[in-house]
């Protein structure tokens, strides 16, 4: 039997706007992740959300230095989400690239990872 409790959020103005940027951020990282991921394996290298990572903090704070108006948990999240993708899940490339349109995407990536943060 599973449990679950539900909690509701009644965050003032200003926390509703971090939450959405810290959401924003992660999902900006799961789509450049993808991305990535997708260039590497198709020049045959061997992608990793730990490459990946790694490769984005080299050029994040030149390119991308809005997403230090957030946690760092934000950013481990996106790379948590794609890791589970392709690794513990068994995803591959190919089945997101079937997935069209936000809301298909969306339901896809909630029957298959757990966004924490």
């Amino acid at each position: 039997m599973q449990r679950a409790h539900k909690i509701r959020l009644n965050p003032s103005a200003e926390q509703e706007k971090y939450l959405r940027q810290a959401c924003g951020v992660a999902r900006f990282v799961f789509n450049w992740g993808l991305a990535e991921w997708r260039r590497q394996y198709e020049a045959d290298e061997e992608p990793s959300a730990y490459k990946l990572k790694k490769q984005l903090n080299a050029v994040k704070r030149q390119e991308f230095p809005w997403m230090y108006d957030v946690t760092k948990c934000a950013v481990d999240t996106g790379f948590r989400n794609i890791d589970a993708a392709f690794k513990g899940v068994g995803c591959t490339v190919e089945v997101l690239e079937q997935v069209e349109g936000k809301s298909e995407h969306e339901e896809l990536v909630e029957d298959i990872l757990t966004i924490e943060g």
